[in-house]
C-alpha cells in the first residue's frame, strides 16, 4: 500500500496550478458548480503589500533608522483604502515601543490581508466538509458528469470532476478559512486550514489534523452559500495589478460572446470598489474586414460542416462578399487523410458538434467608423486578439494566450502567399461541450486538452476552416474584382508609346509657335525628358524590388526546410 507525505499536497497543488488566474478560475468555476444564484465575488481587502512588508520587516531587524522614523514610514505605506482594515493595522504599528514588536505589528498587519471568493450556492454540511471538500480528487462530481454525458443532456451538472480545484487557494495563499451553511443549517460551519503545516518533511498526510466546526448564527434563516477565505497572500496585490487582472485574464474567464444576461457574473472588488470587468461588444466584430461562422455536426448522413463567410474590406474596391460552404463526409474524411498523420474516420463520428468564429483585422487598413476612432478599434483588437476556446461558457487554458499558437496560424501565415492569416489579426473562439464532445478531455494540468483522436480532428477541422477556406474566399474575390496590376513589360511598352506620342506633339508645337515661344517649347521639352528617366529609374527600382523578394521568399523556404529537417532529427534522436 501506498504511503502519502504531507508535502506531496504541496507538490500537487504547485504542479497543477501554474498562475494566479488558473487558481482564481478554479475557485470561481466551484462556486458555479455550487448553483449560485448571484454569481461569484472576489474582493481584495489589503492594507499593505507584500513588497512594502519585506522591505519594512527587514529594516525593523536591521535597526539602522530611528523606531520612530520608521513607524511613521509603515503608517505611509498602508493603504487607507482598505476602511475594514486599515485602522486596526494604524492602531497595531502605533503600539510597538520596540524594533520587535514592530516587526511583530508588522506581521500581524500583513496577516490583515484576505482574499475572500463568496457565493450564493448551496453551500456545506459540516460532514460535506470533511467527506468531501477534504478528500482530494474526490469522485462524486465524476461521477455527476459521467452521468449527465450517458444521459445525453445539454450541460452536465458540474463544471469541474476531477476534484482538485481547491488546491487553487495554497496557490494564493498560507491560510484557508471557509464559512458556508446550507438553507436547512441553522448554524455556520468552519473549516481552517494552514496550508504551511504541510511543509513539515517528516509528517505524513494523516498526521495533519483538520476538523470541521458549528458555530455561529447564519446571516438570514434561509442563507446558503460559501466564504472562501485566503490570508497570509504569496503575491503582492495593488489596484493597478487588479485592474491588468480584469481586463487581460478575468475579461475571458467565461463566453465573452454569449448573451449579456445570461452570460455567468463575476465580480472583482479592490478594498471595496468595484472594478469593472471588460466585455466584447458585438459591434467591435461588426467591424471586421472578414469573417467565418463554422457548425460541425454528425447527422444521419455523417459528418457535416457548414460554413458562412462575409468578407467586407480586402483592402481594394468590392461590394460585401457573402458565401455558405458546405464539407460532407467524403469531404472531410478526405481532409483527415491529407495530413501528414491519419486520423481514424470513427473519430469524426465519435468528436460530437461544435461551432467556432473567427473575425480577421488588417490593422494597417483599419480606419474610424462604427461610431468609433481608430484607436479605439484598434485597442480593442489588442485586447481581444487571438481565438481561445470556451466549453459550456468557461474557458479552456490555454488556448489563445499570447504566446499559444495552437491552431498553427503564424507558422502557415509565413509560407503563404496572399493574405496573411495570423493569430495577432484574429478575434474568435471555438465553443465546445463536456456533454457533446466527452471526448475532449482536459489535462489535469490545465494545460489544454489531452491529445486524442477527437482532438486532432477539431483541431484540423478548425485549421482547415480559417487557413484553407478562409484565405480561399479572399482569393476568390481578389480575382474577381480587384484591378489587374500592370506587367514591368506591358508598361515600359506603353511608356515608350505615350513618349513617342508626346514627342510628336512638341514637335508639331515648334512648327506653329514663334521664335518667342520656343523656350516654353524647350522647357517642354526638358520635362518630357526628367519623366522618361524617373520612369527607367522606377522599372529598375521594381525590378529589383521584385528580385529581392524573390531572394527573401527563396531564403524563407530555405529556413522552413531546415527547420523540419531539424525538427524531425530531434524526434528521431529523443
Amino acid at each position: 500500500m501506498f504511503k502519502v507525505t504531507a508535502r506531496t499536497v504541496l507538490e500537487l497543488g504547485s504542479e497543477l496550478i501554474s498562475s494566479d488566474v488558473i487558481a482564481f478560475y478554479e475557485l470561481i468555476k466551484n462556486g458555479f458548480d455550487a448553483r449560485t444564484e448571484n454569481g461569484v465575488e472576489v474582493r481584495f481587502d489589503v492594507v499593505l503589500g507584500l513588497r512594502s512588508f519585506s522591505s519594512l520587516r527587514n529594516r525593523s531587524k536591521e535597526q539602522e533608522v530611528p523606531l520612530q522614523n520608521l513607524k511613521e514610514r509603515c503608517l505611509s505605506e498602508l493603504n487607507s483604502a482598505a476602511t475594514t482594515i486599515y485602522e486596526k493595522a494604524r492602531k497595531l504599528i502605533a503600539a510597538a515601543d520596540s524594533y520587535d514588536q514592530l516587526s511583530k505589528a508588522l506581521n500581524e498587519v500583513y496577516s490583515l490581508n484576505t482574499i475572500r471568493v463568496i457565493d450564493t450556492g448551496t453551500g456545506m454540511s459540516a460532514t460535506d466538509l470533511e467527506d468531501k471538500f477534504l478528500v482530494i480528487g474526490t469522485p462524486s462530481r465524476k461521477i455527476a458528469v459521467e452521468k449527465s454525458v450517458a444521459e445525453g443532456q445539454k450541460k452536465p451538472d458540474f463544471l469541474g470532476e476531477k476534484g482538485l480545484g481547491r488546491l487553487s487557494a495554497m496557490r494564493l495563499g498560507g491560510t484557508l478559512s471557509i464559512e458556508t451553511a446550507r438553507t436547512k443549517d441553522r448554524k455556520l460551519n468552519h473549516l481552517k486550514i494552514d496550508w504551511r503545516a504541510f511543509e513539515d518533511v517528516n509528517k505524513m498526510i494523516e498526521d495533519i489534523d483538520i476538523k470541521a466546526s458549528t458555530s455561529g448564527a447564519k446571516p438570514s434563516p434561509d442563507y446558503s452559500g460559501t466564504v472562501l477565505t485566503i490570508s497570509e497572500l504569496t503575491s503582492d496585490w495593488n489596484e493597478g495589478r487588479i485592474k491588468q487582472l480584469a481586463a487581460a485574464d478575468f475579461a475571458f474567464l467565461t463566453n465573452p460572446l454569449a448573451d449579456s444576461r445570461n452570460r455567468p457574473r463575476i465580480a472583482l472588488v479592490w478594498n471595496g470598489e468595484r472594478i469593472p470587468v471588460p466585455m466584447l461588444g458585438k459591434s467591435f466584430l461588426k467591424l471586421a474586414h472578414a469573417s467565418i461562422w463554422g457548425a460541425y455536426m454528425v447527422g444521419e448522413s455523417g459528418p457535416q460542416l457548414t460554413l458562412n463567410l462575409k468578407l467586407r474590406e480586402l483592402g481594394f474596391e468590392h461590394p460585401v462578399v457573402e458565401e455558405e460552404l458546405r464539407f460532407g463526409e467524403k469531404d472531410l474524411f478526405a481532409m483527415i487523410r491529407g495530413r501528414d498523420e491519419a486520423i481514424p474516420e470513427d473519430a469524426l463520428t465519435d468528436l460530437g458538434p461544435f461551432t467556432f468564429e473567427a473575425h480577421w483585422y488588417n490593422r494597417r487598413r483599419v480606419k474610424a467608423e462604427g461610431g468609433m476612432d481608430r484607436e479605439q478599434i484598434l485597442k480593442l483588437h489588442r485586447q481581444w486578439t487571438g481565438i481561445r476556446m470556451y466549453r459550456d461558457d468557461f474557458r479552456v487554458y490555454p488556448y489563445g494566450q499570447e504566446k499559444d499558437d495552437w491552431l498553427g496560424l503564424d507558422r502557415e501565415a509565413l509560407m503563404a502567399r496572399g493574405y496573411l492569416l495570423n493569430k495577432i489579426q484574429l478575434v474568435g473562439q471555438v465553443d465546445i461541450s463536456r456533454s457533446a464532445n466527452p471526448g475532449l478531455v482536459d489535462q489535469t494540468n490545465r494545460e489544454g486538452l489531452r491529445e486524442t483522436h477527437e482532438q486532432q480532428a477539431m483541431l484540423r477541422i478548425v485549421q482547415f476552416s480559417i487557413q484553407d477556406q478562409l484565405r480561399n474566399a479572399m482569393r476568390r474575390a481578389e480575382t474577381k474584382y480587384k484591378a489587374k496590376r500592370a506587367k514591368p513589360v506591358e508598361a515600359k511598352t506603353e511608356i515608350a508609346r505615350l513618349e513617342t506620342r508626346a514627342q510628336k506633339a512638341i514637335s508639331n508645337l515648334r512648327s506653329v509657335t514663334t521664335n518667342q515661344e520656343r523656350e516654353t517649347i524647350e522647357e517642354l521639352q526638358q520635362t518630357l525628358l526628367e519623366l522618361t528617366e524617373l520612369a527607367k529609374i522606377l522599372r529598375e527600382r521594381n525590378a529589383e524590388v521584385e528580385g529581392d523578394a524573390k531572394l527573401m521568399q527563396d531564403m524563407a523556404g530555405i529556413g522552413l526546410l531546415v527547420e523540419i529537417v531539424a525538427h524531425e532529427l530531434a524526434r528521431t534522436s529523443e
